[in-house]
C-alpha cells in the first residue's frame, strides 16, 4: 500500500478525524446528556475526574474502531470509510423516523420512532433496561466488532 496515504497516530490528527466522524453524533446530543454520559465512560474510576489515563484509554479504543484492517495504522480510506458509516447511520436512523415518507422528521414521529438497540439490550423483553442487561449487550456490540 502507498505509505504516503497513512499516518501514524498523531493526536492531533487523529482527534481531527474523530471529531469529523463523532462531530454530529455529539451535537445530536442535549449538552448535558452528552457530557455527562462522555463524562461517566471516560472516568473510568469513577472518581469524579477524568485522568490524562482515561482519556488515553478512550482514545485507544476510538483508535481501534477506526483501524479497521488492524494493521496499527488508520489511513485516509479507512477514516473516509468511517464517515460514510456514520452518513448511512444517520439516513437510516432519518427513515425509521419519518412516519409519513416526507423527509422530515417531526418532534411526533421522533418520539415515536422504533428503538431496535433498545429492543435488543432489554434482554426478557420486560420494557426496562438494567445495568447488567446493559452492560451484557455492550460486550456483545464489542465482540462483534
Amino acid at each position: 500500500m502507498n505509505t504516503a496515504n497513512r499516518f501514524r497516530a498523531k493526536p492531533a490528527t487523529l482527534l481531527a478525524g474523530v471529531l469529523v466522524v463523532t462531530g454530529s453524533y455529539w451535537l445530536a446530543l442535549p449538552a448535558a446528556a452528552g457530557q455527562g454520559r462522555f463524562f461517566q465512560r471516560t472516568d473510568a474510576n469513577g472518581d469524579g475526574a477524568i485522568q490524562l489515563e482515561e482519556l488515553s484509554a478512550l482514545r485507544g479504543e476510538m483508535f481501534e474502531r477506526l483501524d479497521r484492517d488492524g494493521d496499527g495504522y488508520v489511513t485516509a480510506a479507512e477514516l473516509q470509510q468511517a464517515r460514510q458509516r456514520a452518513a448511512a447511520n444517520q439516513a437510516t436512523l432519518l427513515q425509521r423516523a419519518d412516519g409519513d415518507g416526507d423527509g422530515r422528521v417531526s418532534r411526533q414521529e421522533f418520539l415515536q420512532a422504533p428503538m431496535p438497540l433498545f429492543e435488543r439490550a432489554d434482554g426478557n423483553g420486560d420494557g426496562a433496561l438494567t445495568a447488567d442487561e446493559f452492560r451484557q449487550f455492550i460486550s456483545q456490540v464489542r465482540q462483534s466488532r
